[in-house]
């Protein structure tokens, strides 16, 4: 995926993986898109062959994102010290990584986004927090779940005020997000419900 020399494809790594975010490859979520954007949302994991070792020793696992059955990037995640970051973009090159989650109960954490990610100045900051969900039924069996939300504002939060809810449901995933606010003056409200859920078969180190 990523053509860089700071980069090495391996055909049979090992991922380390978490209960609530599996990376196992050919693991594949598919969500019902609704609020402003209707369809169907899908994230595929993909065989270790598109897996890459970074120079530090990290793993990184390639995401295929799909939306209406059209392919519409590649996102890189790893997971390290009990957390999820990105590392790479839609666009399948690498950036600083970013804590999207901690697998754990009331942890708080904040960063600031790249001006050119949301080609705007200054940049955005996002301020984050995880909670115990409690025992939820998805796709018919209860689950143990952690919430994240995180409040994203730029400046005086008079360009983009917006906050993002999302549910991690233990041995699925995320299994929903929502996410609302002002962007300018449009008002954003979206959301993604999990419909259906195909976990891999290749081996897993736990996180």
């Amino acid at each position: 995926m990523i053509g860089l020399t700071a980069f090495l494809v391996l055909q049979a790594a090992p991922l380390t993986t978490n209960p609530y975010f599996p990376m196992t490859p050919q693991s594949k979520w598919v969500y019902k898109l609704g609020g402003q954007v209707e369809g169907e949302f899908i994230m595929r994991s993909m065989d270790p062959v598109e897996d890459t070792l970074r120079t530090d020793g990290t793993m990184e696992s390639i995401f295929h994102i799909f939306s209406n059955g059209e392919l519409t990037g590649k996102v890189g995640y790893e997971i390290k010290d009990n957390a999820l970051y990105i590392v790479s973009g839609a666009n399948g090159l690498p950036i600083p990584p970013r804590k999207v989650m901690v697998f754990a109960p009331d942890v708080n954490w904040d960063y600031y986004l790249n001006a050119s990610a949301v080609i705007s100045t200054p940049a955005v900051h996002v301020m984050s927090s995880t909670k115990d969900g409690g025992m939820q039924t998805w796709l018919g069996t209860p689950h143990q779940t952690l919430i994240c939300t995180s409040e994203m504002k730029l400046g005086k939060g008079t360009v983009l005020d917006m906050f993002q809810v999302s549910t991690y449901a233990k041995g699925i995933g995320l299994v929903k997000f929502v996410q609302y606010g002002k962007q300018g003056k449009k008002k954003i409200n979206t959301t993604q419900d999990l419909t259906s859920f195909t976990p891999g078969k290749s081996k897993e180190i736990k996180n």
